[in-house]
């Protein structure tokens, strides 16, 4: 093949040039994503049922749902929250379950459920996830002019929500415009109670009059003569002059509505709000459209915005939280590793070949490689995401590694004193069968990837395809396009390898060290052995965790403030706060309520607030972290306040479902009820003594008001219950008499008095009993103070109290310690869980990974010697190479992650080639009758400069991520340090190991 090639170079080139165009153009075709467009197995349902109180929810309706939920089928697990007037159910599912199917069969089961609920409760709110559901910006509006009143919110809201959103998501890169801020109007009718009582009208009055006058009743066809006609009754109200415009009579009088009440717009009391920096804001969370190209997405949303702060220049927009950036440094990494890869390549095969033309056929065959991938990532449709880039960034230094191994062999054929035409064709071909089982190889390696459980296999997918992908196109190009190249280039190596370089002190400095090596091989060989062992004691040493810790110049501040405060309060009290954060570039804060569809991570109560602050530097963020911490204990008592770093989108998608290490699940052993507040305080501080941190917030209860209505004092006093519960509603400005239509837009009509002290209310507020007579609410209802759970937690197995535990890294013998300390408590049940579960997960499953691979690197390298026993030297190799990526892990302070992990797997996929490249020269000079040691000897020399080429255009091109500051070059550093420890020392071992097994086998035959 390679012979009709090089004697066909134009037709060759022109078929390559033909593919490299269709690649070029298909590249401008892929979808650019953040991460694949796959489902995460993962159902959310949000219930709301307002003016219902924690337990009446709980009981009367999640419980019910959550229930019916258990029959939905492939439900991993199932938990719920409930807390005062909403509830959250989540379905996990396990991977592999049509999550298209069980979205179907969820909203049966929802409905099923519905139909035995009462009328007033609404049907839930259901959402699939999916990883294209996680925002790639947010964009803040709001006026330039900070001193809006609130009223001009509702102006705001309305053109956000009709106008600017609906723009946004015409366009084709846009799925969906997810908002929260906005303000809703209602009408507000206030009655003159003085007016209204001396003419014995009661609320109950206008209520009905409202009712009466709000008929929808539709229209009947009339026949009339020979024609017919649809009659439209006109009795629907759809403005304040037509609500102001109803009759009341009362003493054969007619009463005009806003004759006995003021009846004006205002805003509804609201349960949440953004702030953008210091100003109340309105924030759409932009989600692209699996198909769309992320970076034209952003660049469409801005040039609509430009539009829009031409038309409203009252208006100011800001994108923050932008998760293009960590697209970009992928998109970045993958040039610099091409160019700084291509460079050092060149660089190294001048050092070694001293040959000008050589180098430059790198120059050629990585950007074809990488083209014609593009193309096939267009065929077999998948998008360029962060991935699939990393798979092609990884693949990157691979296909570096064939063409030198070509190229350098071609030129040691023609050093030996072949012709140009024979050397190419005689280098190509003796290097084929080696390379085709290197690349099958390392595909063994990470195929087994995307067995890995959970949403890490589904990922990792489109990364064991790109790295398959780019090492059979670089296979391909560098056996067919590169000797036609080195052809046509004519390069003459001859002359260069007559000169003296530094070679050939390389190759004086190798045969010395063999020769040592082979001289004392009886202590040599055992200590390559004792390095395995110090991998083991290295990784009970180091850390785990499931992602890498960076360093950031943004943090997340959520606080629970543990009273009953109002949202206007937590406002003031969060607006204080960002005054102290002198340093902050960038902020927004989430307070209260938010309505977001799909952001799950900003489910928060009244009571609680995120506050999101980014600065120039971790300097910085640590400062107005210091700031936050010291205001409210300064101010305030018993805030639980937690900071984190904001997660991207690889995080978020990585994220445990836990946020502690251990999380310890306290219910009661009979029914798997609530334990009382006494129970879990004794079981926390029973833990309190050990090494660990005992997070109490969930125990923390929340003050709430009883009402008692005494029943016996409304018989005694002639009042209907309904008629009192009314009135109090409307005391409390939550007495909702009907909804309007206006403008395809829904607004409730509420009545109601100034906003008073609830003693106040009771003992202002009369209700009319049954013989007409104003009683004092204050007579037949009494206040009560009770302590109650802020929210209450349930699985499949019954509700149950979280304790959040946080340990060192002895994480096992604290689990010991905490299983005895439990002991006692013989009327409680406890559950375990956490990320360190997770964590334990990950890594067993990494390692069972490793296995699978390790058994198809075995069957491929016996298929490809001819031998049962040749591939143990290969396989050996690897335990050593792992321990050298644990002592860089160890010695830059990293910790063991799924992303070291990963550079574990690729690094072992690139050191074996060269261990299969020296046995295969081993063999073939053992079959033309040449002694083992000196086969060895010889095959080691002529191996020698390919392994150190490709080790070290591969650690150069890594290095620079152990230096680089920015958020991708710290996300990779785990993966660069295993990469770099296992092929320094992987080197070595090549270069020396490898001989010595090989000598030990076959020195008795």
């Amino acid at each position: 093949m390679v012979k009709f090639l090089t004697k066909r170079p134009v037709a060759t080139i022109m078929s390559f040039i033909a593919v490299v165009l269709l690649g070029l153009v298909s590249s401008n075709r892929l979808p650019v994503s953040l991460l694949p467009d796959i489902n995460i197995p993962e159902i959310t349902i949000f219930i709301n049922k307002e003016n219902t109180s924690l337990h009446e929810l709980e009981n009367s309706i999640t419980r019910p749902f959550r229930n019916q939920l258990l029959q939905v089928g492939g439900v991993k697990d199932i938990r719920s929250e409930t807390k005062n007037n909403q509830a959250i159910i989540r379905l996990i599912f396990d991977f592999g379950v049509d999550i298209d199917y069980a979205f179907i069969e969820v909203n049966d089961k929802i409905d099923a459920v519905m139909a035995f609920m009462p009328n007033d409760v609404k049907r839930p709110r259901i959402i699939k996830a999916s990883a294209t559901d996680i925002p790639i910006f947010a964009l803040n509006i709001f006026y330039k002019d900070k001193n809006k009143n609130y009223e001009s919110l509702l102006y705001l809201s309305d053109f956000v929500n009709d106008v600017i959103k609906k723009r946004i998501e015409q366009l084709p890169e846009v799925a969906i415009a997810d908002i929260s801020g906005i303000v809703s109007p209602e009408i507000y009718i206030k009655p003159n109670l003085n007016k209204i009582r001396s003419l014995g009208i009661d609320m109950s009055d206008f209520k009905n009059a409202f009712i009466q006058n709000n008929l929808k009743a539709g229209s009947i066809l009339v026949r009339d003569g020979h024609y017919q006609y649809n009659v439209i009754f006109n009795t629907q109200i759809n403005t304040v002059e037509d609500i102001g415009n109803i009759l009341i009579k009362k003493q054969n009088r007619l009463f005009a509505l806003k004759e006995l009440a003021q009846i004006r717009v205002r805003p509804q009391e609201r349960k949440g709000l953004f702030l953008n920096r210091n100003q109340e804001s309105i924030s759409l969370a932009i989600i692209k459209h699996s198909s769309a190209q992320m970076n034209l997405m952003k660049s469409e949303v801005k040039k609509v915005l430009a539009n829009f702060q031409e038309d409203y220049p009252e208006l100011d927009y800001e994108i923050t939280q932008d998760q293009t950036i960590l697209l970009n440094y992928s998109i970045t990494n993958l040039k610099q590793s091409l160019i700084l890869g291509c460079i050092l390549a060149i660089i190294i095969m001048f050092f070694f070949i001293r040959n000008p033309k050589a180098p430059l056929l790198i120059a050629f065959s990585i950007p074809v490689s990488l083209v014609i991938s593009l193309l096939i990532f267009y065929v077999v449709g998948i998008s360029i995401n962060i991935i699939s880039l990393s798979g092609l960034i990884l693949g990157v230094g691979m296909m570096i590694d064939n063409s030198i191994i070509v190229i350098d062999n071609i030129a040691q054929h023609i050093v030996r004193g072949e012709k140009l035409m024979k050397g190419i064709v005689a280098g190509t071909n003796e290097v084929i069968r080696p390379l085709i089982s290197s690349v099958l190889t390392t595909c063994a390696v990470f195929i087994p990837l995307i067995f890995l459980s959970g949403i890490s296999g589904q990922l990792f997918y489109d990364q064991a395809v790109a790295v398959t992908v780019g090492l059979f196109v670089s296979l391909i190009v560098s056996i067919t396009l590169l000797p036609v190249l080195y052809k046509l280039f004519k390069i003459d190596v001859n002359k260069t390898h007559t000169r003296k370089s530094v070679l050939f002190d390389i190759e004086k400095h190798y045969n010395n060290w063999f020769n040592h090596v082979f001289s004392f091989r009886k202590i040599y060989f055992p200590a390559f052995f004792v390095f395995i062992l110090l991998g083991v004691i290295l990784f009970g040493k180091l850390e785990k965790r499931q992602m890498p810790q960076l360093e950031e110049n943004e943090i997340v501040a959520q606080i629970d403030w543990n009273q009953n405060i109002s949202l206007e309060n937590n406002k003031d009290r969060v607006q204080k706060i960002l005054e102290q954060c002198t340093d902050e570039i960038q902020s927004n804060s989430y307070i209260g309520l938010q309505n977001f569809i799909l952001n799950k991570t900003l489910d928060l109560g009244l009571n609680q607030a995120k506050i999101y602050v980014k600065a120039q530097n971790s300097g910085a963020i640590q400062v107005i972290k210091n700031s936050i911490i010291q205001y409210i204990e300064s101010n305030y008592d018993n805030v639980d306040v937690k900071f984190s770093a904001p997660k991207n989108i690889f995080q978020r998608i990585f994220k445990s479902d836990q946020s502690s290490d251990i999380v310890l699940n306290v219910s009661m052993i009979s029914d798997r009820t609530l334990p009382s507040q006494n129970q879990v305080n004794l079981v926390a501080d029973k833990l309190d003594d050990l090494s660990i941190d005992v997070d109490r917030t969930t125990v923390v209860k929340q003050k709430k008001i009883n009402l008692n209505i005494n029943h016996k004092k409304l018989l005694l006093y002639d009042v209907e219950y309904d008629d009192l519960i009314f009135t109090l509603k409307n005391a409390f400005n939550k007495n909702q008499i009907g909804t309007i239509v206006n403008q395809n837009k829904f607004i409730p009509v509420v009545t109601g008095n100034e906003k008073e002290t609830i003693e106040n209310i009771l003992q202002t507020t009369f209700v009319k009993n049954k013989n007409d007579k104003q009683i004092l609410v204050a007579y037949l209802a009494k206040l009560e103070i009770i302590n109650d759970y802020k929210s209450i937690v349930a699985s499949d197995q019954g509700a149950f109290i979280p304790i959040n535990i946080a340990c060192d890294r002895r994480v096992k013998q604290n689990l010991d310690s905490i299983t005895n300390r439990l002991r006692n408590f013989t009327n409680l049940n406890f559950e375990l869980t956490g990320s360190w579960f997770q964590t334990q997960k990950l890594i067993k499953e990494m390692s069972i990974v490793l296995f699978i691979s390790l058994l198809l690197l075995f069957f491929i390298l016996s298929a490809q010697f001819e031998s049962l026993i040749q591939p143990f030297i290969v396989l050996l190799e690897i335990p050593i190479d792992i321990a050298g990526a644990f002592l860089f892990l160890y010695l830059f302070g990293s910790s063991i992650n799924i992303l070291s992990l990963i550079g574990i797997v690729v690094m072992a996929g690139i050191i074996i080639n060269d261990s299969i490249l020296k046995i295969d020269t081993i063999n073939k000079l053992r079959e033309k009758g040449m002694p083992l040691l000196e086969a060895i000897h010889l095959g080691g020399t002529r191996r020698l400069k390919p392994i150190i080429m490709t080790s070290l255009t591969t650690i150069l091109a890594l290095l620079p991520f152990l230096f680089g500051s920015d958020m991708g070059s710290k996300l990779q550093q785990p993966l660069a340090l295993a990469i770099i420890g296992g092929l320094f020392v992987g080197t070595f071992v090549s270069l020396f190991f490898v001989p010595l097994i090989y000598y030990f086998l076959y020195k008795t035959k």
